[in-house]
């Protein structure tokens, strides 16, 4: 028996990259995606751009403070270089966000985040919330 087909075209898991500098982050995404998705979680910049560099990837799932990296710049990285990857930023800190400029990202999930929340963001694929409706 084949793949699930979505509107006449056959489904394919998304390939999502998480940047997120909490392991308790990463488990929630693998319990949060299951099986609909391929996730890669990595801990900083570096190892983001060492995949983006070497595999496919769908969207980019990123925490806005990554240690010592703001997730933003990273984001904007991967806007400038990689233009068909939908970007998601991730964030605790809401009530500055946009007074910092513009984000890079389709769309801002707030922490926390709820599972059905991630998964419309993975699904959603770089179109922004208002293309849904």
């Amino acid at each position: 028996m084949g793949e699930p087909v979505r509107d006449g075209a056959e489904h394919r898991a998304r390939r999502v990259l998480v940047i997120d500098d909490d392991p308790a982050f990463h488990e929630f995404v693998y319990d949060a995606l299951g099986a609909d998705a391929i996730v890669d979680c990595v801990l900083t910049e570096f190892e983001a751009l060492w995949i983006l560099e070497r595999r496919p990837v769908d969207v980019v799932v990123c925490d806005m403070m990554l240690g010592h990296t703001d997730g933003r710049r990273l984001l904007e990285a991967v806007r400038d270089r990689w233009r068909s990857i939908a970007r998601v930023l991730i964030t605790g800190f809401g009530d500055g966000l946009a007074e910092q400029g513009e984000v890079a990202a389709q769309e801002v999930i707030w922490k926390p985040c709820d599972s059905m929340a991630l998964r419309r963001a993975v699904e959603r694929d770089g179109e922004s919330p208002a293309a849904q409706t």
